[in-house]
């Protein structure tokens, strides 16, 4: 199999692949560009030219009009195996075991201070079984500035 070859039956893969995730036969790749595949839409953009190129122009003096590079089967490669095994949340998120927590019984100064010290825009509140009840957030903060107007953080905590 030649590389233009290689090429399109790569790039068909991917348009299967997408057919199958969206469940639409038309304008897959480029959906998938402006969505979760986003990191890869130069590439998509340029990849779908070329296979325009090669599926619907003749041949010029019997050779294609383009040949893809050994660089760009790859990259084309990478990213229908992206497509087939994106990334999954847990990939990307803390574990619940290093979660900083807070409890119903912590204060909101302790909180403040806690999300200060560390960065931290969000902290979940557990109850004490250990299930998620609520978390406590820089929105927090302005919610109860707006519900209590008239009084310091202090005067609330």
């Amino acid at each position: 199999m030649d590389i233009c070859e290689a090429f399109l039956n790569t790039y068909k893969e991917l348009e299967e692949v997408l057919c199958t995730k969206y469940g639409q036969k038309s304008s897959t790749v480029h959906r998938y560009a402006s969505a979760e595949g986003s990191k890869y839409a130069e590439e998509l953009d340029l990849f779908r030219e070329m296979r325009n190129l090669l599926s619907h122009h003749a041949r010029v003096n019997g050779e294609p009009p383009i040949l893809p590079s050994e660089g760009a089967l790859k990259k084309l490669s990478e990213i229908l195996e992206y497509a087939k095994n994106p990334p999954m949340a847990m990939s990307a998120a803390t574990p619940t075991k290093s979660l900083c927590t807070a409890d119903l019984q912590s204060s909101v100064r302790e909180l403040i201070e806690l999300m200060e010290e560390r960065g931290y825009s969000h902290i979940p509140v557990l109850n004490s079984n250990g299930i998620l009840t609520g978390v406590f957030s820089t929105g927090t903060l302005f919610a109860l500035s707006r519900a209590y107007p008239s009084r310091s953080i202090d005067g609330v905590c």
